[in-house]
């Protein structure tokens, strides 16, 4: 026979799991793991080809979530990237692939010239250090752990500015699907730039990893004011709106 104690454990059990199901619901609609690959995965089958605005492109190449999807005719895009040779070789990778506006610039406030910090080619780094690249040196130097010499590696370079809107009306890029956003700590303010009284993507990924406390609260608040809910992977925060 069932005992009193043993039907009020099962009881109990059963509305403990009822509230994870529902916590996990209120986090994430998907049946999927909430990664950046599985969520523009998701956009395309949803849209069969997304338009999309990336800055920060570097090369297009290591470790780029939209490499596949563009290289199939599933997504185009306006790829911003400010450092010249990074983004001559995504134009050279993506030479046959038509519906992409490449703006060999970095996104500010207004139109000028900044300076941009990079870590120069040297022999035994990391297969990504070509890519970091940052308005901020400090952001550079968080990287002593994988390498140690870091400090002597980082040059400079003036790089042209422009401003987010403009370039999306020049480029006919005005309402996106998705909003990539990998600038190496300066992804807050990208988020500030944005128009999203004018049109909210469907998704929204930027890097937080180099974005102090303040800041991530603040970009959560921005983008839980435009119904955006959110999933942070260890490097990235996934946006999506809540009727995507």
């Amino acid at each position: 026979m069932t005992s009193t104690t043993q039907i009020k454990y099962a009881m109990d059990l059963f509305i403990f799991h009822k509230k994870i199901r529902f916590l996990l619901g209120a986090w994430s609609p998907f049946s999927v793991p909430v990664t950046v690959d599985s969520q523009i995965k998701r956009l395309i089958q949803r849209k069969s080809r997304i338009k999309f605005i990336q800055v920060g492109a570097s090369d297009c190449g290591l470790n780029d979530p939209l490499k596949e999807y563009v290289l199939n005719g599933c997504a185009k895009g306006l790829v911003i990237e400010p450092i010249k040779q990074a983004l001559f070789r995504a134009q050279e990778q993506y030479r046959n692939i038509s519906g992409l506006y490449f703006a060999n610039c970095a996104i500010d406030y207004k139109k000028g010239t900044r300076t941009i910090y990079k870590i120069k080619n040297g022999p035994g780094l990391p297969e990504w250090a070509y890519q970091v690249c940052s308005f901020s040196r400090d952001v550079l130097l968080k990287h002593e752990k994988e390498i140690p010499e870091v400090k002597n590696l980082v040059v400079k370079e003036d790089v042209r500015t422009e401003t987010l809107t403009d370039l999306m009306e020049k480029s006919g890029f005005e309402r996106p699907d998705l909003l990539l956003i990998d600038t190496e700590g300066f992804d807050a303010d990208i988020l500030k730039m944005f128009p999203f009284k004018n049109h909210c993507p469907a998704l929204v990924i930027f890097e937080h990893k180099h974005l102090d406390n303040k800041q991530q609260k603040n970009s959560s608040k921005l983008l839980k004011s435009y119904s955006f809910q959110m999933w942070k992977t260890s490097t990235d925060t996934i946006c999506w709106k809540k009727k995507y």
